[in-house]
């Protein structure tokens, strides 16, 4: 999925023929997204510098799937969505099908990694990413555009229901290993910015 600044175009990445799909298959649940309630945010470990990363979210989910699952199965690594630093978003997961982005909440969820190693949301990924944010309220009713949870040592209720990130549902879901640097402090500061953001937006739709 690719957006501009003339509107939101959504649509699953074109390559479909099942060499260079933008998820590994097994990788995701299809349907276990059945009432999406969360948004939960991710950031990519990678600089902004870098460009192009949903195809390096690719190749690591990928190889990280398929190694996983020699040992256990039903091991899978993805997220729904990525948000390159100029903007561009790249759909990985349909949002009706679960993604495997966290140990704690991952279903009823979409995840959006962002394109960041500690760094800041751009202006272009505030914009777009909002955008983004309000149109996937709009395809799921009972998802609300208000933050959960302010930091890792007040990380939100049990229901985690809103905009949260990685490591709010681990701690939450008190996941054995939570990843407590995703999506780091400097994201954690803007999440009421971009829910801000992306409440205006859904209320133009």
């Amino acid at each position: 999925m690719i957006t501009n600044r003339e509107g939101l175009f959504m649509a699953m990445f074109p390559d479909r023929d099942g060499d260079y799909m933008l998820t590994e298959p097994g990788s995701y649940v299809v349907g276990a997204n059945k009432d999406v309630v969360r948004i939960i945010m991710h950031q990519t470990w990678a600089y902004q510098s870098i460009t192009d990363q949903a195809p390096i979210n690719y190749r690591v989910w990928t190889s990280g799937t398929r190694e996983g699952r020699k040992k256990h199965p039903q091991f899978g690594v993805s997220a729904h969505f990525t948000v390159e630093a100029d903007g561009r978003i790249f759909q990985h997961v349909d949002t009706k099908d679960g993604a495997k982005g966290t140990s704690a909440y991952a279903y009823n969820a979409v995840h959006i990694e962002f394109a960041s190693r500690d760094e800041p949301l751009t202006d272009d990924q505030l914009h777009y990413g909002a955008g983004l944010m309000a149109w996937i309220a709009s395809e799921h009713p009972n998802l609300r555009l208000v933050v959960v949870g302010e930091s890792n040592k007040h990380p939100g209720d049990k229901k985690q229901a809103g905009i949260t990130c990685h490591s709010f549902v681990e701690l939450v879901g008190k996941a054995a290993h939570p990843k407590l640097t995703c999506p780091g402090p400097k994201i954690v500061d803007q999440m009421n910015t971009i829910a801000v953001l992306a409440s205006v937006r859904a209320a133009l739709v």
